[in-house]
């Protein structure tokens, strides 16, 4: 019998093979295990699969635990969602310990760090600011970056380090969960590498162009140095799809 002209395949010259022969990529080995109550952290890590994200995860540690050993250094670059679901005090106490040494960042994570340190708050509903025209236009964000960003050209400063410094000196309420402000204080490299017209920043009537890209290329140059120390150590990608991983790209070239 026959469909839309098609005929039907015969099932029964179908080659199988053995179970037991095939190659296969989970077996018993790799499956979790539960919990056992009154189990430590590091049980229930070593209870995880050996499987996809949680194998990824192990992998992770274990690297990051030996650059440590090693005193190699740890990049972590990102995005700024890692700002807005609340992991800046995590980042900070990692930074404290010397388990990262050095912070990358896009330029959204520093619209939001800033937020953070002079409001203890931060992300807008771009919903209901758009149509209005008042999505992204915050008059002390605008002000505190650019201002930062134009004196810190002026120092020679990266764009990192100039709004770093500036939220110190200015004492903002909530310095304490700033990356920007901790990096400073801390004495660890917080580079910023800005695509034009991405950031809210670069709507407002303050924003200089020459010191933006001037003080991206001085933090651009840091990077990739860090980046030729790598050999050895760990760099994390972490939310950023494309402008982080562009960016070591072409620093790894380098």
């Amino acid at each position: 019998m026959t469909h839309c002209g098609a005929p039907d395949l015969d099932f029964s010259s179908v080659h199988t093979t053995r179970l037991q022969d095939r190659p296969s990529k989970v077996t018993l080995n790799d499956f979790g295990q539960p919990w056992a109550l009154g189990g430590s952290f590091n049980d229930f890590m070593s209870r995880l699969p050996q499987v996809l994200a949680a194998s990824h995860l192990k992998g992770v540690v274990s690297a990051l635990v030996e650059a440590k050993r090693q005193q190699r250094m740890v990049i972590l670059a990102m995005g700024a969602h890692p700002v807005k679901v609340g992991l800046n005090p995590i980042i900070i106490d990692l930074l404290r310990r010397g388990l990262i040494t050095v912070l990358a960042f896009n330029g959204a994570v520093v619209v939001h760090d800033t937020e953070v340190a002079l409001a203890g708050k931060t992300s807008e509903t771009v919903e209901a600011g758009i149509d209005s025209g008042d999505f992204g236009v915050t008059q002390e964000t605008g002000s505190m970056v650019n201002r930062a960003i134009k004196s810190g050209a002026g120092q020679g400063l990266g764009l990192g380090a100039a709004v770093g410094q500036r939220l110190l000196e200015s004492d903002c309420p909530h310095n304490e969960f700033s990356l920007l402000a901790q990096s400073v204080k801390l004495g660890r490299p917080a580079t910023v590498h800005v695509a034009l017209g991405t950031d809210v920043i670069h709507i407002h009537p303050e924003v200089d162009g020459a010191a933006l890209g001037q003080t991206c290329l001085t933090d651009f140059r840091t990077f990739a140095s860090r980046v030729a120390q790598l050999d050895g150590g760990v760099l994390i990608n972490l939310g950023s799809a494309v402008i982080m991983p562009e960016v070591f790209l072409k620093a790894l070239t380098l």
